[in-house]
């Protein structure tokens, strides 16, 4: 009797496919082994470079982007830069400013208006600043002070009106406002005072 003729292609294809099966685990093997020499012997991904906008920490620690980055967060606090405003809502008949020191705010950049209750000497320590007692609209009594090593002094006395803008820092005495000149270094909200017309910043 003769044999039945098998189908070739079906023979190629079957065959193929063992030789596909047999050649797998080496050749997944040898793409494990590179893997593992690209990401240091560790088997992870390999790390980003260190670059501009990478803020993750690589396996070194912090990335130079991410150290630059607390660095200049450092500096910010050492040298008053404000914290992100805190949204205070003033009671009927107060002041946004008696609002602020209600509410403890801490390095909120704000600004305002009031008269000169009285006029303090300078504070000498450190940088010169010339310093005020400001009334508020609402009676509320607050102290500015201005960086006269940076900023023109301001020739105001007693029951002028002043405008300004600066940062607010809550205290047991009832607030005060300083950094009402500009940032040399750019870093910072500019603050003024304004006097008659005229703008000291």
């Amino acid at each position: 009797m003769a044999k039945p003729k098998r189908d070739a292609r079906k023979t190629g294809a079957a065959g193929w496919g063992r030789t596909l099966l047999t050649l797998l685990p080496p050749v997944l093997k040898l793409l494990r082994a590179v893997f593992r020499k690209r990401s240091g012997g560790t088997g992870r991904a390999p790390a980003r470079p260190a670059g501009r906008g990478n803020m993750r920490p690589g396996p070194r620690g912090p990335s130079p982007a991410m150290k630059r980055a607390k660095e200049r967060q450092k500096a910010g606090r050492r040298e008053g830069r404000t914290a992100p405003p805190k949204r205070v809502k003033p009671r009927r008949g107060e002041d946004p400013l008696t609002a602020l020191q209600r509410a403890g705010a801490e390095g909120h950049w704000t600004r305002g208006d009031g008269v000169v209750f009285r006029c303090l000497p300078d504070d000498l320590d450190g940088s010169r600043h010339q310093r005020f007692l400001v009334k508020l609209s609402d009676g509320h009594v607050i102290k500015v002070s201005h960086n006269i090593d940076l900023a023109e002094r301001v020739p105001a006395q007693e029951g002028d009106r002043l405008g300004f803008a600066g940062d607010f820092e809550s205290n047991e005495l009832g607030g005060a406002l300083h950094w009402t000149h500009l940032d040399p270094r750019g870093w910072h909200p500019d603050g003024w005072i304004d006097h008659r017309g005229k703008r000291y910043e």
